[in-house]
C-alpha cells in the first residue's frame, strides 16, 4: 500500500534529470515523497559509462518512457503520450514535475485528463519546435501551441523560466499567465564544491563550458575570440562541452577541430570535473 506522496519527474534523458535536478529530488525525498523518474534510456547527452540503473541508488523509481526527443512520427508521438496517460493513472503521483518539451506537452495534457493534483511546467528552453524558422517543425508551431494552451492549464500549476524572454513568449502567445510564472536564475550551482582560489598568473584563459549547441552563443564566443586575437590580446579561449550528431542545432565536431586547427579557440571535450577545471 502507497503510503508516502508520489512526486513524478517526467524527462526527455534521465541524465538531464541527474544533472539539473537531483538535489530538488533528494531534498523532497528527505522531506517524505516517494520519488519516481519517467524517461527513456537513449541517453544523448550522458556520460558513456551512464546507465538509468544508478537511479536506484539514490532511492528513486525509474520508469522507461518509449520517447523520441526530436521524432515527428505520429504514431510514436501517441505512443508516448499513451506511455504517460497510463502511468499517471497507475502512479497517481501528487506532485508531477515535467522538464523539457515533450513532457510539457503531453504530460500537461495528461495530468489534466487524469486529475494530477499538482503540476510544475519547468521550462529550460524552448526547444527546436520553437527555434526553426523553416520546415516541418516550425509548420508543426500552432498545433503545438494550441496544445499547449490546454496542457498548462493546470488549475494549480506554476511555470518555472530561466529567462524573461521565454516568460514573455508564453505570456504573449496565452499559454500561462505571468501570475502562473516564476523566474528563476538557472538551475543552480553547488557553491560548495568550488574553492576560492588566488587569480592564476600567466595569460588569461577565457571558458565557455556547455553543450555545443548554436543557441549557446558559441558562434558569438568563438568570433569574440577571433576579434580579440586579431587585436593583439594576449589570451586562450576554450570550449568545453561535447557535441552529438543527432541533434540538427549541435557544432560539427569537423567546424570544432577546424577552429582549434586555426588556433582561434581550444577544443577541451566534454569534462564531468568542471570545480577542477575553474
Amino acid at each position: 500500500m502507497q503510503t508516502k506522496p508520489i512526486l513524478l519527474f517526467v524527462v526527455n534523458e534521465a541524465y538531464f534529470f541527474v544533472s539539473h535536478r537531483l538535489p530538488i529530488a533528494l531534498e523532497a525525498q528527505r522531506q517524505g515523497y516517494d520519488v519516481h523518474v519517467a524517461a527513456p534510456d537513449d541517453n544523448v547527452w550522458a556520460p558513456a559509462d551512464y546507465s538509468v540503473d544508478e537511479l536506484a541508488n539514490f532511492g528513486f523509481t525509474y520508469h522507461r518512457m518509449p520517447m523520441s526527443r526530436r521524432g515527428t512520427s505520429p504514431l510514436q508521438e501517441l505512443r508516448t503520450f499513451w506511455a504517460i496517460l497510463g502511468l499517471y493513472r497507475r502512479l497517481r503521483p501528487a506532485v508531477v514535475h515535467h522538464l523539457t518539451i515533450k513532457p510539457n506537452l503531453y504530460g500537461g495534457v495528461a495530468a489534466r485528463l487524469t486529475g494530477v493534483p499538482s503540476v510544475v511546467y519547468a521550462i529550460t528552453g524552448l526547444g527546436q519546435m520553437f527555434v526553426a524558422t523553416h520546415g516541418p517543425l516550425r509548420m508543426l508551431r500552432p498545433l503545438v501551441l494550441s496544445i499547449m494552451r490546454f496542457a498548462f492549464g493546470h488549475r494549480n500549476g506554476r511555470v518555472i523560466v530561466q529567462n524573461t524572454s521565454d516568460r514573455k513568449f508564453l505570456v504573449d502567445n496565452r499559454v500561462a499567465a505571468v501570475a502562473d510564472t516564476v523566474l528563476i536564475q538557472g538551475s543552480g550551482v553547488d557553491l560548495s564544491l568550488f574553492e576560492t582560489t588566488e587569480e592564476p598568473k600567466g595569460e588569461p584563459v577565457v571558458i565557455l563550458p556547455s553543450r555545443l549547441i548554436w543557441e549557446k552563443g558559441i558562434q558569438e564566443f568563438v568570433d569574440a575570440a577571433a576579434a580579440l586575437r586579431r587585436d593583439g590580446v594576449s589570451a586562450r579561449f576554450a570550449l568545453i562541452g561535447n557535441t552529438h550528431a543527432s541533434n540538427p542545432r549541435a557544432v560539427p565536431e569537423e567546424t570544432l577541430r577546424k577552429w582549434e586547427a586555426d588556433g582561434i579557440v581550444e577544443w577541451w571535450g566534454r569534462r564531468e570535473d568542471m570545480p577542477v577545471v575553474m
